[in-house]
């Protein structure tokens, strides 16, 4: 009885502090994987977060192309426009269309490039024809300006073609010019004046057609990012550039 009553404290104070010792390490090995835990949920809440609002940046930089070649085609749509109303006014409605129209100060516009990679959002939200079309509107908005770039490096051909003949040109009423052309010169003419009638109603067909086109696609995509992004996304009004 005496020998088992001398060991009992020996094996407890042994114990004690042996249970001690792996509970304090249990405890910190379990700290130290929640601390862990915790601190990568928060760095992938951030990076979430800031990927998120780098693709609202770049959202907004898709709309602000857009916006911008919608601007550019309208503009040269109203230039278009006010040199037919101008050419009415002065009683010469009779002339041809490329009489009437002369430079198109707007052409020197470009349409800017829109990364696909911005564009992808889109698929989350089962947009995937927004895409299409967002990239269809502007690579059409590019042609366009392309054209109207033509028409004005044929219409500055011409005129030197034209003032060649001075022989046989008169100077008519106001800045406009009657010019008489004869055998091969004559035909030289007509193609020429064919093909800038042709291109510029090209360009007028083109311009009524997508300007709308281009409008819907501008604002669809507009609601699609703000749906997206929410606040993170900029709060922009836009305004019909046509009546």
């Amino acid at each position: 009885m005496q020998d088992q009553v001398d060991v009992l404290p020996i094996d407890i104070a042994i114990w004690v502090p042996f249970v001690s010792a792996i509970l304090g390490g249990v405890l910190s090995l379990v700290g130290a994987l929640w601390a862990t835990n915790l601190n990568s949920r928060i760095a992938k809440a951030e990076k979430l977060e800031m990927e998120k609002r780098a693709g609202a940046v770049a959202a907004y930089e898709v709309m602000f192309k857009m916006l911008n070649a919608y601007n550019s085609v309208s503009s040269l749509k109203e230039h278009i426009d006010g040199m037919f109303e101008e050419a009415d006014k002065e009683e010469n409605s009779d002339l041809e269309p490329w009489a009437k129209v002369k430079v198109l100060v707007t052409a020197e516009d470009e349409v800017k490039s829109i990364s696909p990679a911005d564009t992808m959002f889109l698929l989350s939200s089962k947009n995937a024809g927004l895409i299409n079309e967002v990239h269809l509107v502007q690579s059409r908005m590019a042609n366009i300006l392309a054209s109207s770039r033509t028409y004005n490096d044929l219409r500055n051909d011409f005129q030197l073609f034209f003032e060649s003949q001075s022989t046989t040109a008169k100077a008519g009423d106001g800045t406009n010019a009657i010019a008489e052309f004869q055998g091969n010169d004559s035909a030289i003419a007509q193609l020429r004046v064919g093909q800038l009638n042709n291109l510029l109603g090209q360009i007028m067909h083109f311009l009524e057609a997508d300007i709308p086109r281009a409008w819907q696609a501008l604002n669809d995509f507009k609601t699609a990012a703000k749906k997206e992004y929410g606040d993170d996304f900029p709060e922009v009004k836009l305004e019909l550039a046509q009546k």
